[in-house]
C-alpha cells in the first residue's frame, strides 16, 4: 500500500520549511555570536588604548619628577661651585666630596623613584590584563553558553516540529488506510451481491429448465408418444 503522490509532496514541503527555518534561525545565532565577539575586541582594544595612555601618563610623570631631581641637583651643585670659589683647596676637596655624595644621593633617589614608577605602571598594567582576561573570558563563556542554549532550543523546536509531522502523516495515512479498507470493503461487497445475483441467475434458470422438462416428458406421456 503506497501513500499518495499530494501527501508526500506536502510532507516534503514541510520538512523543508523546518529545515529553512532552523538554518536561518542558526544564521542568526552565528550573526549574534559575531557581533558578540566584535564587541568583545572592541573591549579589548580600548582597553590597551587606556593601558598604553596610562602607561604614557605614569611614564611621562616620572620622568617629570626625575628632571625635577636632576635640576635640583644642578641648582645645588651650582651654589656648592659658588660657595667653593672663596674656600681654599682643601675646602674645595671637602665641599666636593659633599657635592659628589649629593649627586649619588640624588642620582640613587631617582632610580628609586623610577624604579617605583616603572613597577607601578608593570603592577597597573598586569592588574588591567588579569582583570580584563577575566572580564572577557566571562563575556566568551557567557557567548558561549546563549549560543549553545539556542543550538539546544533550536534542535528541540526541530525535533518538535518533525515529531508533530511524524504525527499528522501517521494520522493521514491511517486515515488513507481506512479509507482505502472501506472502499475495498464496498468494492467486495459490490462483488459479492454480483456473484450471489449471478449463482442465483443460474440456480433459476436450471430449475426452470428442467421443470420444463419435465412438463415435456408429461406431455409426452399423455399423448402416448413415450
Amino acid at each position: 500500500m503506497t501513500i499518495e503522490p499530494t501527501t508526500i509532496f506536502y510532507l516534503t514541503l514541510f520538512i523543508l520549511i523546518i529545515l529553512e527555518v532552523i538554518v536561518i534561525y542558526l544564521i542568526g545565532s552565528y550573526y549574534r555570536l559575531l557581533k558578540s565577539y566584535d564587541a568583545v575586541m572592541a573591549k579589548q582594544r580600548q582597553m590597551e588604548q587606556d593601558v598604553a595612555q596610562k602607561s604614557q601618563e605614569m611614564l611621562a610623570a616620572a620622568e617629570q619628577q626625575a628632571q625635577s631631581i636632576v635640576a635640583t641637583a644642578n641648582t645645588k651643585a651650582q651654589q656648592v661651585v659658588t660657595q667653593a670659589q672663596g674656600f681654599d683647596q682643601q675646602t674645595q676637596g671637602v665641599i666636593q666630596g659633599a657635592l659628589q655624595t649629593f649627586l649619588t644621593e640624588e642620582t640613587r633617589t631617582y632610580k628609586a623613584t623610577f624604579d617605583a614608577v616603572r613597577k607601578d605602571v608593570l603592577d597597573y598594567v598586569a592588574e588591567l590584563n588579569s582583570a580584563y582576561r577575566q572580564r572577557a573570558d566571562q563575556e566568551i563563556s557567557q557567548i558561549n553558553q546563549t549560543f549553545s542554549q539556542e543550538m539546544r532550543q533550536a534542535t528541540t523546536t526541530a525535533q518538535s516540529a518533525l515529531n508533530e509531522a511524524y504525527k499528522k502523516i501517521e494520522q493521514e495515512v491511517a486515515t488513507y488506510k481506512a479509507q482505502r479498507l472501506k472502499n475495498m470493503d464496498e468494492q467486495i461487497n459490490q462483488l459479492l451481491q454480483r456473484v450471489m445475483r449471478d449463482v442465483l441467475h443460474n440456480v433459476i434458470d436450471r430449475d426452470l429448465h428442467e421443470q420444463l422438462i419435465m412438463e415435456a416428458i408429461d406431455a409426452a406421456r399423455q399423448e402416448h408418444v413415450l
